[in-house]
């Protein structure tokens, strides 16, 4: 069972639908001290409305309703948003209105009574009812006396601008109850639902106001027993509770404490959204729906008002319900040692959504808790007495699917605390009853109210891609004051004032928000001071208070962005509200780079140049020297997204595909990229794909590299990454001859073998082959020195792998083997050189030839006679015998001299 979140920010998942549109602060121009604008507007989007008048200055209560067909333009719509500006004429009490769209509740506040106002409520959660024709009302429960309200009302339907996309709203939009006065004699409101089974998350929104009728309950949070909770069930079953915000009216507590501010939420009272997305497995199909209240006393009345906003999908076929244990209830007080009171409520659902791509499993848990204390003292003729009420809903959410999980924390904690000090004199009565008459002094000591709503969505893929959301609202008012004056009580829970004497009010209101994309600040002041003469006496309090002397003055701050890069622009805007008008304006704690710009302006637009979160306000000095300054606003400035560009390997073969990725740090996701490899794109550009498989197209160096941005368009900064990419390699076998003169190979013997290789991807590495048998394995070098072991013909093949993982394979070489040096001589024959027979032939006489030249010459120089003295005469020249020399060369031999390769030896001199 969700919670009960009041208003809360609606989540980027079902509720809190950032718009993306381009965003202007609704003008607020000569805002005076008469002028009640309740909340911030909404963003208002850049393009052209088309706008429906349905009511300009009606006059109430003589006309006390308003109905209007409208038939909307074509959609989508940015913003429907709707403008309500009343004001009063004379003296009224404050009177509750509310709107219904096809009685739909779409507004519920309650008047001011004095000057005048304007409501600016955003329709467009509703946009399914303008689909087609629909009828707009408008109810005022005018309560006057002697005066009279005027209102006005129009409905324009802003366009989505051109590139921006429509904000995700309800498909179907189901009325569950009208506004419905629930009593101690009508305990419960109910209503025949049906809810279709292809539903993906619903919401129950639902008003609840004690102010109807008599009002016994328009201050119920101040009397005790104070406890209240609306409950909801579904054919009798729990679905949910809601504990009422502690409101106060502008007729309630201190009348001019609201002239012009209001307490929270007056005049635009925002519903209890309850998310029931787990719990549809009970809510499928036709059901009756009840609301109750506990605690209603006699006397007490309350309005209640009840919608269903439903997501629909046609990938959902229904739904299950998993759990749904009886909620525990709790409540206790103190009455007997002092009024305090504490109660408590805890709910869990858990449902599952039956998709066609994978059931979605939605659990969800709620605690709720009250605390009330309350002191008095003193009798009905002075007194004194506090109040401190407050409660806390906390609500958590489990989504479980096969595309990831989905987390959701939300906390409500509205409170009130104030002290009062009053005395009274009666003068009269009628009979001992009413009307009773009587002097009054009251002195509102101190007062605090307040709603804080906080959410956090996480959103968890099952890539492990995180994506955190998340918005916070504020609304908070303190004051104090004092009026001495005549009043004529006329039940126990209305009084008119007739005569005021004097009077001061200080009120401080301070709203808050930090939605995605919208961060807001806005500040109301109010400072009232009447010392009147007995001539001054009036019994019109607008009489008396009009035209004093009053400072009403505020600033706000809006940031076009919550979240910027460093160097990404932010426009920063203020609006001060007074009577101090026309303003000067002075920033605050500007991050550097964005100096003062242009002071004494309301406007701002510059690009840090630092990260890192700042505080930033603004003070407005009004024309009459009156000076204030905002609550600060934070702005968080994210470091410049920065890529880092790695590859698996930093070369390949042309052929070869490489992965790429991407690291990036910085900025704020999700991310858009570009994949660029010398400046060519490698894939369209949109959502960044952290990893890429990338092909070059041919051989070369390629510069690879990424461009884009992150959602807060700041360009992506990347390094440059080298890839280098090779022909594909190729491989063949060269021979290495240890001798010119071997014959041939023989078993035992060695041959060297070596490759010549075409581009690849160095290093590489070889293995050879012998008959295809490995016989080396991962050698780094390309030579081979081969002993083979057995004869025969062998076929040698080697295989190299280039670094990037390429093969190349070599033709083969052949080559014969021989058992015995005296057998045949081997051939080899390949890409090398090739041995044959007859270059064996010629070599072998050769060297028979140099061995008997050698014999010859050594018998020579055998036969030769000893050397003759000088003094001998000088023989004659021989002529050698004819058979000296051989006539035929002997019969070559195995050869004993010098080596195969050496040259034959020279021939002798004689």
């Amino acid at each position: 069972m969700p919670s009960a979140e009041h208003g809360t920010p609606r989540s980027s998942s079902h509720e809190l639908a950032a718009r993306s549109a381009p965003v202007t602060i609704h003008p607020q121009a000569s805002a005076t001290s008469s002028d009640i604008l309740e909340t911030p507007p909404p963003n208002i989007p850049s393009t052209v409305p088309t706008t429906f008048v349905m009511a300009t200055q009606i006059v109430d209560p003589s006309t006390c309703c308003v109905t209007y067909n409208v038939t909307a333009p074509a959609g989508p719509w940015a913003l429907i948003l709707l403008n309500y500006t009343g004001s009063v004429q004379g003296q009224v009490y404050d009177s509750s209105f509310h709107a219904m769209v096809d009685g739909v509740p779409v507004l519920f506040g309650t008047t001011p009574e004095l000057y005048q106002w304007t409501v600016l409520k955003d329709l467009t959660e509703y946009s399914a009812l303008f689909e087609q024709p629909a009828v707009f009302q408008f109810v005022l429960g005018a309560a006057t006396v002697g005066g009279h309200f005027y209102t006005s009302l129009s409905l324009s339907f802003y366009p989505v601008p051109p590139g921006y996309a429509p904000p995700p709203e309800p498909n179907q939009v189901v009325p569950v109850w009208p506004f419905t006065t629930l009593s101690a004699s009508r305990l419960a409101a109910s209503a025949s639902v049906t809810v279709p089974t292809n539903v993906t998350n619903a919401t129950l929104e639902l008003y609840a106001y004690g102010f109807s009728g008599s009002g016994a309950d328009e201050f119920w949070y101040s009397t005790f027993p104070a406890y209240r909770a609306v409950r909801v069930s579904v054919d009798g079953a729990p679905l949910a509770t809601v504990q009422p915000f502690e409101f106060v009216n502008t007729g309630g507590l201190d009348l001019f404490l609201w002239d012009p501010v209001t307490a929270a939420y007056t005049v635009n009272d925002p519903p209890y959204q309850v998310d029931v997305t787990a719990a549809l497995g009970l809510l499928e199909g036709s059901h009756t729906l009840n609301a109750s209240i506990a605690g209603l006393g006699h006397g007490s009345n309350w309005f209640v008002a009840a919608s269903l906003l439903l997501y629909t999908s046609p990938a959902i076929s229904g739904a299950t319900l998993n759990a749904a244990p009886a909620p525990v209830v709790s409540y206790s007080n103190g009455s007997m040692g002092g009024q305090t009171e504490h109660a408590g409520d805890a709910y869990s659902f858990a449902s599952t959504l039956h998709s066609s791509a994978g059931d979605i499993i939605a659990a969800s848990w709620t605690n709720e808790t009250f605390d009330g204390k309350f002191t008095s003292s003193g009798n009905a003729s002075a007194s004194t007495s506090g109040i401190d009420v407050r409660a806390v809903t906390q609500f958590q959410e489990r989504l479980s699917s096969p595309a990831g999980q989905g987390w959701v924390n939300a906390t409500s904690r509205p409170s009130i605390q104030f002290q009062v000090n009053q005395t009274a004199v009666v003068t009269s009565t009628t009979g001992g009853g009413y009307p009773i008459y009587e002097n009054i002094t009251y002195r509102m000591l101190s007062f605090h109210q307040n709603w804080n709503l906080t959410r956090t969505d996480v959103e968890r893929s099952t890539a492990g891609t995180n994506t955190v959301s998340g918005a916070s609202r504020n609304d908070n008012v303190s004051a104090n004051g004092s009026y001495e004056g005549q009043e004529e009580l006329i039940s126990p829970a209305a009084a008119q004032l007739l005569k005021i004497y004097w009077f001061w009010s200080n009120t401080t209101k301070l709203y808050a928000s930090s939605e995605v994309q919208t961060p807001l600040t806005v500040w109301y002041r109010h400072l009232l001071v009447a010392a009147l003469t007995p001539a001054d006496l009036a019994t019109d309090r607008a009489a008396v208070t009009t035209n004093q002397a009053t400072f009403v003055d505020g600033v706000a701050i809006r940031l076009a962005k919550a979240l910027t890069d460093v160097h990404g622009a932010q426009t920063l805007t203020a609006t001060a509200l007074g009577v101090g008008a026309p303003f000067t304006f002075h920033w605050l704690n500007l991050p550097n780079g964005c100096g003062p710009g242009n002071p004494g302006l309301p406007s701002l637009t510059c690009a840090a140049t630092v990260n890192g979160s700042f505080l930033v306000s603004v003070t407005a000095t009004g024309s009459l020297g009156d000076y204030t300054i905002s609550p600060a606003v934070n702005w968080t400035i994210l470091p410049d997204p920065t890529a880092a560009v790695t590859a698996a390997v930093k070369g390949i073969d042309n052929s070869q595909s490489v992965l790429l990725r991407a690291s990036i740090s910085g900025g704020q996701g999700p991310f858009v990229c570009h994949w660029f490899a010398s400046g060519n794109p490698i894939n369209p550009p949109g959502a960044c794909p952290l990893t890429i498989n990338y092909t070059p197209p041919f051989s070369g160096v390629f510069f690879i590299t990424l461009n884009g941005t992150d959602s807060l368009t700041g360009a992506i900064s990347a390094n440059t990454l080298r890839l280098d990419v090779s022909d594909p390699p190729g491989v063949e076998i060269l021979l290495v001859r240890p001798s010119a003169t071997i014959p041939t190979v023989h078993v035992g013997s060695s041959i060297g073998l070596t490759t010549q290789t075409s581009p690849g991807t160095i290093p590489d590495r070889f293995a050879w082959f012998e008959d295809g048998i490995p016989i080396t394995q991962g050698v780094s070098g390309g030579n081979l020195t081969y002993t083979p072991t057995t004869s025969g013909t062998k076929l040698l093949t080697v295989t190299m792998t280039d670094a990037a993982g390429m093969l190349a394979r070599s033709n083969p070489v052949t080559v014969d083997v021989l058992s015995t040096s005296g057998g045949h001589n081997g051939t080899g024959s390949g890409s090398g050189f090739t041995l044959s027979e007859t270059t064996d032939a010629l070599i072998g006489f050769g060297v028979v030839v140099v061995l008997l030249v050698v014999l010859v010459v050594v018998l020579v120089r055998r036969r030769r006679p000893p050397p003759r003295r000088t003094s001998d005469p000088k023989p004659k020249p021989r002529v050698p015998r004819r058979d000296s020399i051989p006539s035929t060369p002997p019969k070559a031999g195995p050869s004993t001299g010098a080596g195969a390769d050496g040259p034959p030896a020279a021939p002798p001199a004689d």
